[in-house]
């Protein structure tokens, strides 16, 4: 240790001390990021769910089109903690007139009414 100067090896020494804290910080870390791999998205029409994957690097162009009806009309959705449903970009369908967006039941705090079928797998 010919040379090294008391306040290198402080800096050393430091260094070592916090890479080591991360890594135990990262290893007994509760809380992880989940990946998202589906994404849920209601049709605003009929209530209709679908589920499109998103793992890696698919997306999904936001509205998405309806598979069967070939409008777009489908919109991400997600339930709260108190149950309920919630539709989300509703200011995303453009020209559809209000009367026939059934399926959503306030359109300011986007509360939604889906349809209790099962969700669908859509192709994206």
């Amino acid at each position: 240790m010919n040379g090294v100067k008391p306040w290198q090896l402080a800096v050393i020494v430091l260094g070592l001390l916090g890479g080591t804290g991360l890594l135990v910080w990262n290893a007994t870390g509760e809380k992880r990021l989940r990946k998202v791999d589906e994404l849920v998205l209601m049709d605003v029409v009929t209530g209709d769910r679908f589920v499109a994957d998103v793992r890696g690097r698919r997306a999904v162009i936001l509205p998405a089109k309806h598979p069967e009806t070939m409008e777009y009309t489908l919109l991400p959705i997600a339930q709260d903690d108190d149950g309920k449903w919630r539709i989300h970009r509703l200011r995303d369908i453009g020209n559809i007139p209000l009367e026939r967006l059934t399926a959503v039941e306030d359109f300011e705090s986007g509360l939604a009414r889906p349809s209790s079928a099962k969700p669908k797998p859509l192709r994206n």
